[in-house]
């Protein structure tokens, strides 16, 4: 079931552009990471706080997925891509501004909460580079 599950995961984003193996593993660690911190939060009963983690973690892992698909077409284009990556991080950065704006301001979430859904991308970094670290060990012993 997992293996089917996990191989039509990679399909998915495959057709989004996210084809390096990395990449996804990265981003089917996060979502997963970040699901599973936002429905136990809701279900300890802070229903408010696991509302703003779920913003901050979606916010996360949105740009995280436009990065994952943008560099490594940066990588192989050589022409104008100074203007894709400006106009990228612009509009990504205005968008985020916006959430986070109707997040605290009119929603009223908890700050703490946001910022913590946020975090969740530094928490997929580190499980990451460990995971890359023993393999690497591995690989050499």
């Amino acid at each position: 079931m997992t293996g089917r599950l996990r191989k039509s995961i990679e399909a998915w984003l495959n057709r989004r552009g996210i084809d390096h193996p990395q990449a996804q593993w990265m981003v089917e660690f996060q979502v997963a990471a970040a699901g599973v911190a936002c429905i136990g939060i809701v279900l300890c009963g802070w229903v408010r706080a696991g509302m703003g983690f779920g913003v901050g973690a979606l916010l996360a892992t949105m740009n995280f997925c436009v990065l994952a698909k943008l560099v490594p077409q940066l990588i192989q284009e050589q022409k104008g891509s100074i203007l894709a990556v400006l106009a990228s991080f612009y509009l990504r950065l205005f968008l985020t501004a916006l959430v986070l704006f109707l997040a605290l301001v009119p929603a009223g979430l908890p700050p703490i909460s946001v910022l913590a859904g946020l975090s969740t991308i530094l928490v997929t970094f580190v499980v990451w580079a460990g995971k890359y670290i023993v393999t690497q060990q591995h690989k050499e012993a």
